[in-house]
């Protein structure tokens, strides 16, 4: 498999909606938690880096989704 140099990040739903990032990215199970990903981190826009939980690789990212916790896919 080949990764991107993009990052990825975890941020609650609620701060998700309140910053209207809108739906075209997977939450996990409980719908509490959305991974995010953007060109790179300087791409990541203030308001969302200020309420970011974590930071991501491609390939971390890819592991992250795969678990049990997460749902199995993105959506429509």
């Amino acid at each position: 498999m080949e990764y991107n140099s993009n990052t990825y990040l975890t941020i609650t739903h609620s701060n998700c909606e309140a910053l209207d990032l809108g739906n075209g990215h997977r939450k996990n199970n409980t719908g509490e938690i959305c991974i995010l990903e953007f060109a790179s981190v300087d791409a990541i826009p203030e308001e969302v880096a200020a309420l970011m939980l974590a930071t991501y690789t491609h390939e971390q990212a890819l592991e992250l989704v795969a678990g049990s916790e997460w749902v199995s896919e993105l959506p429509i």
